[in-house]
């Protein structure tokens, strides 16, 4: 292949993964798979100390919500800098903050689960932690259908 168009390619397909990449919707296969490992059975209310490694995945899945937001939050500043594209930037900043809420949203359920006593968790607290987390990917999935329609309809 001509060198120069292995160049174009290159340039095009970092282009997109820059421009076109979604972190929530890789966040939502984690989500879903979280859910069917650790709240689609009661093993955090029977078995003493469960829910330990449900906390250290919410703990990175927090810190991985806040890393989203603040790489929006650089590509605002970009955006301020140049003063281009004003309506992309408005985008950032919406997903900054989408990002921001579901990271609340997991603050919120670690917070519930340092109630759990002496190693197990109630079972109105694991019904609670159930319905958060089911709207936690909720939110999740409808900022990355959101963020894909916008892609394809400014594809062109």
């Amino acid at each position: 292949m001509n060198a120069e168009l292995t160049n174009i390619i290159d340039q095009i397909e970092k282009g997109n993964n820059f421009n076109f990449t979604d972190p929530f919707y890789s966040q939502s296969f984690v989500l879903n798979r979280l859910y069917h490992e650790y709240l689609d059975n009661n093993k955090m209310c029977v078995e003493e100390g469960y829910y330990l490694n449900f906390i250290f995945h919410l703990e990175d899945l927090l810190i991985n919500m806040e890393r989203t937001s603040d790489i929006y939050l650089k590509r605002v500043k970009e955006y301020e800098k140049w003063r281009t594209n004003g309506f992309k930037k408005k985008l950032y900043i919406v997903l900054s903050s989408e990002a921001e809420d579901i990271a609340d949203k997991i603050a919120e359920c670690i917070s519930k689960l340092d109630e759990a006593h002496h190693g197990l968790i109630d079972y109105p607290l694991f019904c609670d932690l159930q319905y958060a987390f089911i709207n936690i990917i909720k939110h999740v999935q409808r900022t990355s259908k959101s963020l894909s329609v916008y892609h394809l309809e400014n594809l062109w």
